[in-house]
């Protein structure tokens, strides 16, 4: 009867120890750690949303991506993206080529890290991408 408790004991640990590693393997990415509010994706700019870059300075900054692939989570990103969602997001300062930045175009493929910010009054999140490598 110890045996098969030990047995029992050990699975149990077993699982969970696996669950921890799983948990973990979110928040990193070759080996680098996922600031805790975003999430890290392969994904495919789909529209840009001309209506709504009237708060953008002279560049469009809003658009609509498709997740291709969800790469990791920050321990508090707030919600799970999936494989195909839609989401529409803010590219901070714009979708057009910067210092830093190529600038991104419709069906334009990249890697990029969104922030989930909590909006008021608000179940859904607002997202903001401020840094992407474009996939080619």
């Amino acid at each position: 009867m110890k045996f098969i408790n030990l047995i029992i004991v050990f699975f149990v640990f077993t699982k969970i120890t696996s669950a921890q590693i799983n948990e973990n393997k979110d928040r990193m990415h070759n080996n680098k750690r996922i600031s805790p509010d975003n999430c890290l994706v392969e994904a495919k700019l789909v529209k840009i949303k001309k209506k709504d870059n009237l708060n953008c300075k002279n560049d469009p900054c809003f658009a609509r991506i498709k997740i291709i692939r969800v790469k990791g989570y920050g321990s508090s990103f707030p919600v799970k993206l999936t494989k195909g969602q839609k989401i529409k997001v803010k590219f901070i300062p714009s979708l057009s080529a910067t210092g830093k930045l190529p600038g991104i175009k419709r069906k334009d493929v990249f890697e990029a890290s969104i922030k989930a910010m909590q909006v008021f009054n608000s179940d859904k999140p607002a997202y903001s991408i401020s840094t992407y490598k474009k996939i080619e």
